[in-house]
């Protein structure tokens, strides 16, 4: 990798802008990117423009169901090392272009991870948003580094634990996101507001439930970087807009770490964890 242009000062700069969820597989790192070069130099970075002409997007169609196909709300890409697969939809293997791979540089002094891969979403309206899920083949073709890094207007994103999930109330008709493979359904309130500092609330599902919801707003230059059991543990979402006619166009970039590009400790954290976890629901059919 070439990263004469990332100067180890980048790297202190960041960390100040690190807002850390502690005792928690994730944290957002606000202005992760806004280091460094300076701010007329990541403008330009983050371009949404350049970055949209530079990428070729599609709306494709995917299966929510074995009799059920619909169009994304969302645009999509995947440039990586290898394809990409989620309900129903192949996406071919494809070289980084030039500003995403500025964009990857940039983050590897950031987290201290080298990603080979990412998938490029592109919300267009404020009416688009994607429901809660989790990335497919954690494990199997990917490592659990991933982050998600945000360019354009500022959205609501949310996690919430698996093993508390409750079932949500259905937001405004008409305005659902798709979910990616072992989604389920979303939320679909959002408010604005200026206070992109992490937070977590209980929410009471319709069953009496209570499950802990943790709620971000990301804005340009924000990241969300998910690690470990994260994936595991948590589900992911970004909320559509109540008042969808104030939302601009947001893109993100969900960079990914193929097995073959993790270090070794990773890969071995993977398997102990994967055979802990079959190793308890043996023990939990066996009692």
């Amino acid at each position: 990798m070439n990263m004469k242009h990332l100067k180890a000062g980048h790297l202190a700069t960041a960390v100040l802008r690190i807002a850390v969820t502690s005792a928690l597989p994730f944290r957002v790192l606000i202005g992760a990117l806004s280091g460094g070069d300076g701010a007329r130099e990541t403008a330009e970075l983050l371009d949404l423009a350049a970055l949209r002409a530079e990428i070729d997007l599609q709306r494709d169609t995917i299966q929510l169901s074995p009799h059920k196909t619909v169009d994304e709300s969302r645009l999509t890409a995947w440039q990586g090392t290898q394809p990409f697969f989620y309900s129903g939809k192949e996406m071919p293997a494809r070289e980084m272009t030039a500003r995403v791979a500025r964009i990857r540089d940039r983050l590897a002094v950031v987290t201290g991870v080298y990603y080979d891969c990412v998938l490029i979403n592109l919300y267009e309206t404020g009416k688009v948003g994607m429901r809660y899920h989790v990335d497919p083949d954690q494990g199997i073709y990917f490592s659990t580094n991933t982050v998600v890094v945000s360019v354009g207007d500022t959205r609501e994103f949310c996690l919430r634990s698996i093993a508390e999930e409750v079932e949500e109330e259905v937001g405004p008709k008409g305005i659902r996101g798709e979910g990616e493979k072992g989604s389920a359904g979303a939320d679909k309130s959002h408010r604005k507001s200026q206070d992109r500092s992490a937070s977590a609330t209980a929410v009471e599902g319709r069953k009496g439930k209570r499950a802990a919801h943790h709620r971000f707003f990301v804005a340009q230059s924000d990241a969300v970087e998910m690690t470990r059991e994260c994936q595991w543990r948590y589900q992911h979402a970004v909320k559509v807009c109540e008042h969808a006619e104030d939302a601009g166009a947001r893109m993100s970039l969900v960079f990914k770490q193929t097995l073959d590009g993790a270090t070794q400790d990773e890969r071995d954290w993977i398997a102990t964890y994967l055979s802990m976890k079959d190793e308890g629901k043996r023990t939990a059919g066996s009692i």
